[in-house]
């Protein structure tokens, strides 16, 4: 009988082991093409000043050398709860659920929509101004390559989120601080090169990126004319917000294209 040599089998257990990962990562993005995610935004209105400016500067940077960057994949937007998986289709007997005049027996992705319509209404109640919801103070650069619109939200819209969560623990949402609208920047695990990079190429790449930054800053700062307004004094308010509920069905992140979003509600913050 032949001997098989110890570092055979570490040879064998290791393709074996990669061509495991290889079938989960085929099983796992075959699932995520057959399920949907959602997600929750804040946008200014499609009709106010910051809305047509931003769609201005990002029409003219998808003929730009950053033109991949993913910015560009999304409508303008302020993040509130990042994505998460679209939910089972019903939910416990109501029997079971927490009395609440904002939720009815239904799928719970309905219950969610009806919940958020129940506290948006009772959050403008209290609200003086719906501009005054979120203020646009200013483009910064919390990297090289990133460029950011800085916002500060009420203490309203933080609310909202963490009243969505505490609704519906099971759905283990992500609150974010609803405090920037991006402009320009990378996610490498989205938009990375298909081949791995040494670090030096990694080097070059970001210096690259910061190059491009630098450009779409300056484009920006051209379109987006309230950024020069805001820089002479405490800041915008943007004449109208509204809430989105998106979903989205195999979110590609290796395609550079923009994501297939679907707008399944979209509540106008109006008074």
């Amino acid at each position: 009988m032949h001997t098989i040599s110890t570092q055979k089998i570490k040879t064998q257990l290791f393709l074996a082991l990669l061509f495991t990962f290889h079938l989960c990562r085929i099983a796992s993005r075959k699932k995520k093409s057959m399920t949907s995610e959602l997600i929750l935004y804040l946008e200014p209105t499609r009709s106010s000043t910051l809305s047509t400016q931003v769609n201005s500067f990002f029409a003219l940077c998808r003929d730009q050398p950053w033109h991949n960057n993913e910015a560009l994949r999304y409508p303008p937007h302020i993040t509130m709860v990042g994505f998460f998986d679209d939910p089972s289709p019903t939910l416990p007997p109501s029997s079971l659920l927490p009395s609440s005049p904002s939720v009815t027996e239904g799928s719970i992705l309905d219950q969610l929509v009806q919940f958020l319509t129940h506290q948006i209404q009772q959050m403008m109640t209290v609200c003086a101004s719906k501009s005054s919801l979120a203020l646009v103070q200013g483009l910064i650069r919390p990297h090289q390559d990133a460029a950011l619109i800085a916002i500060q939200p009420s203490p309203l819209l933080l609310d909202l989120i963490q009243s969505l969560k505490d609704r519906f623990p099971e759905l283990g949402l992500r609150l974010k601080r609803i405090n920037h609208l991006s402009l320009c920047y990378w996610d490498d695990d989205g938009t990375r090169p298909p081949q791995p990079l040494s670090s030096f190429s990694h080097q070059m790449l970001r210096q690259e990126r910061a190059q491009w930054t630098d450009q779409a800053v300056t484009l920006a700062l051209d379109q987006i004319h309230l950024l020069s307004s805001i820089a002479q004094g405490d800041g915008f308010l943007n004449e109208s917000w509204d809430v989105v509920l998106y979903s989205i069905r195999n979110r590609d992140r290796s395609n550079g294209q923009p994501y297939p979003l679907e707008e399944l509600k979209r509540w106008t913050l109006s008074l």
